[in-house]
């Protein structure tokens, strides 16, 4: 565990002596993932649907279809709602939609090769995110 003590020592081993560790499966879970997402979510539907987003930055990621700002705007509603009223097995399988389809969104855009990589390298984040909070989440519920 990473605590200020640890993190100029030179050794590897964790000490169970800390106060104040950092245990990464106590702060990346399913609802954190799915509020955090759902806000980013939201903000980015919202401002895409009242065309602000494309204004940003001409990166294909800020430039998606319009009707996939609904559908952002939609899911982030959505994962906020599941994340502060949804049950800790519902926030885990919603939690593993975007590991998946983040993850294979964006291995099929490298495998495709646009000019622009920017929005293959945003979903595989996202996926990558995901997985860490199942990940931590499964290591928790042993």
């Amino acid at each position: 565990m990473l605590t200020r003590e640890t993190i100029g020592s030179t050794s590897n081993a964790p000490r169970s002596s800390d106060k104040h560790s950092f245990d990464l499966s106590q702060v990346w879970t399913p609802a954190r993932f799915l509020f955090a997402g759902g806000a980013m979510l939201t903000l980015i539907g919202f401002t895409g649907a009242i065309g602000v987003l494309g204004s940003v930055s001409p990166a294909l990621v800020f430039h998606p279809p319009y009707w996939i700002h609904w559908v952002h705007l939609s899911a982030g509603i959505v994962n906020i709602a599941v994340a502060t009223t949804g049950s800790g097995r519902l926030q885990r399988a919603i939690t593993f939609l975007p590991a998946v389809l983040g993850t294979a969104l964006g291995l099929a855009g490298f495998v495709i090769r646009e000019a622009d990589p920017s929005d293959q390298i945003t979903h595989f984040c996202v996926g990558a995110m995901a997985l860490l909070a199942l990940w931590s989440s499964k290591s928790r519920h042993r």
